[in-house]
């Protein structure tokens, strides 16, 4: 009989992939539009904003959003929790909009292809910052509380206001800032109907000193690890604006785009599955330990599969007809990014290890000396190889911090040497496989090469004896669905 706790993953876990799957698809089938709307340039210039965006709006979040799930399973209120971080969040907002402005006159310094068209929209920036940031915390109340249902309805209708607006304003002449224009409305309409839906949960009266320091704690780390995370993933695009030209920033943004469509699917996942072994792992830290052992696996030899059937339709016909020519010829750095997201899911898969000790100073520590890395390796690679260099960089500090985390976390939190080993392995054969792509330039021996890796991953994951647990979570997805 399937516990209830099992039933509950399952369901939210099914709730989270499928809307992510469906919210990743939309922007995904956006951005091939636009590419066909905009020229590449655009695309470089937007990447640019938004690394604004996010760089602000980490720092504005404060952490907040990964403290709210942990401590929601204190002993403290929920309620009380939620309003002390926000009343935290909007200390955050005041200081980081005057930062905002005060470093806003260098922008067109160190971002001089954007910097012009930046600077001249600075309050729809400020409120980008604001409103994207603001949701991301609200909506965390959701993901936190385990409401998986609710979540999806918020995500779903941004996305679709998102996606819409922007390919209406693209296509009625706004240029590149329609599609930002339409990245506030979309995040201003999701703030204002959840703090419509849920005032009475929001008041003043809930907030309490003592758990907006103990949220403070948790999160002031967790913000510079944001702010570093952020560094890592658009600083190979930063180089390239300086070593290279827009056109090449925006063909190579373009494929990262699709590649955070992808990444966003782990997130959607991570939304169900953080929360769920933090709950396990207050009661059977081995049981915990081994669900993440298996969802590694699992998710690898998933993904593998599912790229893998990309690549073949891609080179039979499906990318000669989506894609522009200037994006069709460059598709080996695309595969190459594609590579990516199957490191960033086995890192989710041990997510809940790094951050249910509370040990959050551990986590920012490993993260500046990853960031430090991937600075100096990305230098190098960028201004030597350009794109590909972009693209392989990505790649290797995404696997890079993968084994670092393990290797932290290994003594702390009783991660068995034998699961990093295979982990190893794995990856090895991937890097492998990449390699021969970029020598040899040949798609299809690529594909040939990443098959027998999948079959590789089943057999030593063992994945054919758990496929009773596939049975069972199609089961109930089914049970559910009916």
């Amino acid at each position: 009989m399937v516990s209830k706790a099992k039933v509950t993953l399952v369901k939210n876990t099914s709730i989270y992939v499928f809307t992510g799957l469906i919210n990743q698809l939309l922007v995904t089938i956006l951005w091939i539009l636009l590419a066909w709307w905009l020229a590449p340039s655009e695309v470089g210039i937007f990447s640019l904003m938004m690394f604004l965006v996010d760089f602000f709006g980490m720092i504005n979040l404060f952490g907040l959003n990964s403290a709210m799930t942990r401590f929601y399973y204190s002993e403290k209120e929920n309620s009380h929790i939620f309003n002390s971080g926000l009343g935290l969040f909007f200390l955050a907002t005041f200081f980081t909009e005057i930062l905002f402005f005060i470093v806003s006159k260098f922008f067109i310094i160190f971002l001089p292809e954007g910097g012009n068209i930046i600077s001249e929209n600075l309050i729809f920036f400020a409120l980008a910052i604001f409103i994207s940031s603001l949701a991301s915390y609200m909506l965390a109340h959701y993901t936190s509380s385990r409401m998986a249902g609710i979540y999806a309805k918020f995500q779903m209708a941004r996305t679709v206001m998102y996606c819409f607006l922007a390919g209406l304003f693209v296509y009625l002449g706004a240029g590149i800032m329609g599609v930002f224009y339409s990245f506030i409305i979309s995040y201003l309409i999701v703030t204002i109907v959840f703090i419509v839906k849920e005032k009475d949960i929001i008041s003043h009266n809930y907030f309490h000193k003592d758990i907006a320091k103990d949220l403070f704690l948790y999160g002031a780390p967790l913000m510079f690890y944001g702010i570093l995370g952020v560094m890592v993933t658009y600083f190979s695009r930063l180089l390239m604006g300086i070593y290279g030209d827009l056109l090449t920033l925006g063909v190579y943004s373009f494929f990262f785009t699709l590649n955070l469509q992808i990444n966003g699917l782990w997130s959607s996942f991570n939304r169900a599955w953080g929360p769920e072994v933090f709950f396990v792992f207050s009661e059977d830290k081995n049981r915990a330990m081994k669900n993440m052992e298996m969802m590694a696996f699992f998710i690898s030899f998933l993904y593998l599969i599912g790229i893998i059937i990309l690549m073949i339709f891609g080179e039979l016909f499906l990318f000669k007809i989506i894609l522009k020519d200037v994006y069709f010829i460059n598709r080996e750095l695309f595969y190459i990014l594609l590579i990516q997201p199957l490191f960033t899911g086995i890192y989710t898969a041990y997510y809940p290890a790094y951050y249910y000790p509370k040990k959050t100073n551990v986590v920012l520590y490993v993260s500046i000396f990853v960031s430090f890395v991937d600075i100096v390796v990305t230098i190098f690679l960028v201004k030597f190889f350009g794109s590909l260099g972009a693209s392989i960089s990505y790649l290797f500090i995404t696997i890079f911090t993968l084994f670092v985390y393990l290797f932290v976390f290994k003594k702390i939190m009783n991660i068995p040497q034998k699961n990093i080993d295979k982990l190893l392995i794995i990856s090895f054969l991937i890097v492998l496989s990449t390699a021969v792509l970029i020598i040899t330039s040949s798609y299809w021996l690529f594909i040939i090469l990443l098959i027998i890796d999948a079959i590789f991953i089943f057999i030593i994951g063992k994945l054919h004896e758990k496929i009773y647990l596939v049975v069972n979570f199609l089961n109930v997805v089914k049970k559910k669905l009916l």
